[in-house]
């Protein structure tokens, strides 16, 4: 639906690290002080509809103009806090398997997921960079830099699954065997399913046991019915969607205004209010089928980006090798291509379930690694670890003092930990959107200790033409 409706169809919506921070302390609210474990999708229902209310409103009300507050400062800070959870998550996932050898069995299960997770973070790696090699034809160049994560998930796990490992025990998918909806727990049943460890890799025993009584017990039904939730939720769960509003609206114009950077050249307009809306819908739509609620995604929206781009190789003044896109082959086909692709996969549920979980730790290794490309906090911040007189001819460096550059991304830094330490505190987890709102602010009041003139050029929208270095 947003790949054929909405205005910016590059966008791809998903599951966000935020989003599910917010669902798990919706779920640990419902469970732990309401008492209501037992309906937390009738719960999830009410949210939605007011999530979706408020969106439309805002949509209606131009209220995406608020954005023009939103820099690249922030951006930044968004961007570099997704590839960091993609990152610590896949990381969490392969520590998680060496500190459970009793669970299994072997370290022969430990040494070969770092294996396959480094694997297939090399392999994926290497056929990104592809395109530039004097090797082979031009169109297979283009295909093996198009789809190297997909060929490196393939060839890992086929080693992993080959004769001489089978002896080897491996955490894989844990992909239901047929297409239906979800069994849904009791209340004491339910409290194992989100824990930590359930989060990260999705294979600790209390998951198992679900699993095995998903597959025991008849399935709920296809249709949430919200009328079930007593009636005072109905009116209570405004509450909770005025920060899911918060979350959505910041997602959603922050990852559209990466898209729509200056720096992918993109042609057709843009249309922020007109996303937020049939974002709104969706959000209200999806509960009603125990779906997740999804939302713009930073990572995979840019390199949706990236996949549809074509670059050149430029040399800057200062002799550095970047890439620079000269342009974005715009279109609705590759959105709405991804995601029927995606549906048909309900027919391989039973090779999914043979991909091991490092492969997939891999993967979010090299997502979070590719996206981190062309985030100027990440260039600054490895100026702290670089020789002075090696740092690269950047246009910042050239024109602004290197203690006002390290200053500026300090001030990025404390940010972005305060929202880490926010996004895994148990009490303020809920409140998340509202410290990435709070980002502006903390902006505005760096126009108190930098000058406009430094400001300009640290946070400008894009980076100078090769006529404006100097």
């Amino acid at each position: 639906m947003y790949a054929l409706f909405s205005g910016q169809p590059l966008v791809i919506l998903g599951g966000t690290g935020p989003l599910l921070i917010f669902t798990i302390i919706l779920y640990q609210l419902c469970r732990d002080h309401l008492g209501l474990g037992a309906l937390f999708l009738e719960v999830r229902v009410w949210v939605g509809l007011w999530t979706a209310l408020f969106l439309i409103i805002l949509a209606v009300t131009d209220a995406s103009c608020l954005m023009r507050f939103f820099t690249r400062f922030t951006d930044e800070i968004f961007a570099a806090l997704i590839s960091l959870i993609f990152i610590f998550e896949a990381c969490k996932g392969i520590f998680y398997i060496f500190s459970d050898l009793e669970v299994h069995k072997h370290h022969d299960t430990a040494l070969l997921s770092l294996l396959l997770a480094m694997g297939t973070l090399y392999v994926a790696t290497a056929l990104s960079r592809f395109r530039r090699s004097r090797f082979l034809n031009h169109w297979f160049r283009e295909f093996l830099t198009d789809f190297g994560p997909t060929i490196a998930i393939v060839i890992m796990s086929l080693f992993a699954l080959s004769p001489m490992l089978e002896s080897v025990s491996l955490p894989a998918l844990p992909a239901p065997s047929s297409f239906r909806p979800t069994y849904s727990p009791p209340v004491e049943e339910a409290i194992a399913v989100t824990t930590p460890e359930n989060e990260a890799t999705g294979e600790n025993s209390a998951a198992a046991e679900t699993n095995v009584v998903a597959e025991s017990n008849p399935p709920r039904a296809w249709f949430v019915n919200p009328l079930r939730a007593p009636m005072w939720v109905w009116f209570a769960s405004a509450g909770p969607a005025l920060l899911l509003t918060v979350l959505v609206f910041v997602d959603q114009n922050i990852t559209a205004r990466l898209v729509n950077s200056p720096d992918h050249k993109l042609q057709k307009g843009e249309a922020y209010h007109l996303d937020l809306a049939v974002g709104g819908i969706l959000v209200g739509l999806c509960p009603f089928f125990g779906f997740p609620w999804l939302i713009a995604t930073t990572v995979r929206s840019v390199n949706h980006v990236r996949s549809l781009a074509t670059v050149e190789e430029v040399v800057t003044p200062g002799g550095e090798s970047r890439e620079r896109i000269i342009h974005v082959r715009e279109n609705r086909v590759s959105a709405l291509a991804i995601h029927l692709l995606m549906g048909l996969s309900l027919f391989l549920l039973s090779y999914l379930k043979m991909i091991p979980m490092a492969v997939l730790y891999g993967l979010f290794l090299f997502m979070g690694i590719v996206s981190m490309a062309g985030n100027q906090f990440f260039e600054r911040l490895s100026l702290w670890l670089m020789d002075s007189k090696l740092y690269p001819a950047t246009h910042y460096i050239r024109r602004v003092s290197l203690s006002t550059i390290h200053k500026f991304t300090l001030l990025q830094l404390a940010c972005l930990v305060v929202l880490w330490i926010v996004k895994g505190s148990p009490r303020l987890g809920i409140l998340f959107p509202l410290f990435i709102v709070m980002l502006v602010p903390v902006r505005m009041l760096a126009n108190r200790f930098f000058s406009p003139k430094d400001l300009s050029i640290l946070d400008a929208e894009e980076e100078p033409g090769d006529e404006e270095w100097g």
